[in-house]
């Protein structure tokens, strides 16, 4: 509990404190700091939206696969019933 004695959630923040985020940003970027972080988070939600749109991609390209394999299996599945039903068929023949 000692450790987290410095750290306090923003809603127990006076109200002249700024927020350690904030801090930083001007500390870094100075007078800019708003139009970095503004352009920060820009490049973070075209991340993200970028992010989602490849996980969308593999979802779409694993489907597909799914899809093929599923195919494939019915196929197999139907051409061994008519490989068997031809099996027996024969055998009948020959009695």
């Amino acid at each position: 509990m000692s450790g987290n004695f410095q750290q306090r959630e923003p809603w127990m923040m006076m109200s002249g404190e700024k927020r350690l985020e904030d801090v930083l940003a001007d500390q870094i970027m100075g007078a800019n700091g708003d139009q970095a972080m503004s352009l920060l988070s820009r490049y973070a939600f075209q991340e993200m939206s970028f992010n989602r749109f490849e996980h969308q991609l593999r979802r779409d390209a694993e489907k597909e696969h799914m899809e093929k394999i599923a195919k494939l299996r019915e196929e197999r599945e139907r051409r061994n019933k008519e490989e068997a039903e031809a099996k027996r068929r024969k055998i009948e023949e020959n009695k």
